[in-house]
């Protein structure tokens, strides 16, 4: 196994939130954050990040597998924009 595949294997999952134009909020699950920042900073991450940049970095939760950090998002991305905010305490962050 090469040593790059060996180190992406053991990187942990994360759910992250993106602040992005209009208040809107992007709600992803990765286990390379700077790898997906990079990626919706090109254009190539999401089609709603794109559509509504300028984004920032709002906060990242490290999960204990992938299928945790999945079953957040989902559970997340299901909330309603206070509740998400309130969740990911970023109620005065935004």
């Amino acid at each position: 196994m090469s040593k790059d595949l060996q180190d992406r294997l053991t990187r942990p999952w994360s759910v992250y939130a993106l602040s992005c134009k209009g208040g809107s909020l992007y709600i992803g699950v990765t286990n390379d954050i700077e790898r997906r920042i990079k990626a919706h900073s090109n254009g190539t991450g999401s089609r709603f990040v794109w559509a509504h940049r300028p984004f920032k970095l709002a906060t990242v939760i490290d999960c204990e597998s992938k299928q945790a950090a999945m079953a957040l998002e989902y559970r997340l991305k299901r909330l309603r924009k206070a509740q998400k905010l309130r969740e990911l305490g970023l109620m005065d962050a935004l």
